[in-house]
């Protein structure tokens, strides 16, 4: 994923291929990146690329899951209400906020 600014929004750039799959390190790069623009942004806009924005979840490690890591990766998607996480998938399109 890259990063850049332009005045006080913050550009996160999905780079993974021409389809940008979901996969667990981009959940943990994107919630690391909100927790850093939190104080520094006062916007985000999140790109993919061309002809995708993305296809979904990165299906061969989503297949590995056993039931436990499959919860864990689903929880870091949509953390329970109250945690400070800000990433939460509707249809399976995902949305950013910033924590107030």
């Amino acid at each position: 994923m890259t990063k850049e600014f332009h005045d006080h929004i913050a550009i996160l750039r999905l780079n993974r291929g021409p389809t940008n799959p979901i996969s667990s390190k981009l959940v943990d790069e994107l919630s690391e990146s909100l927790v850093t623009l939190k104080g520094t942004a006062r916007g985000m806009v999140l790109c993919g690329g061309d002809p995708f924005f993305s296809v979904g979840f990165d299906l061969p490690e989503v297949l590995k899951f056993d039931r436990p890591a499959m919860g864990n990766f689903l929880e870091r998607l949509n953390p329970p209400r109250g945690k400070p996480r800000g990433i939460f998938t509707v249809r399976m399109k995902i949305y950013f906020q910033f924590a107030r």
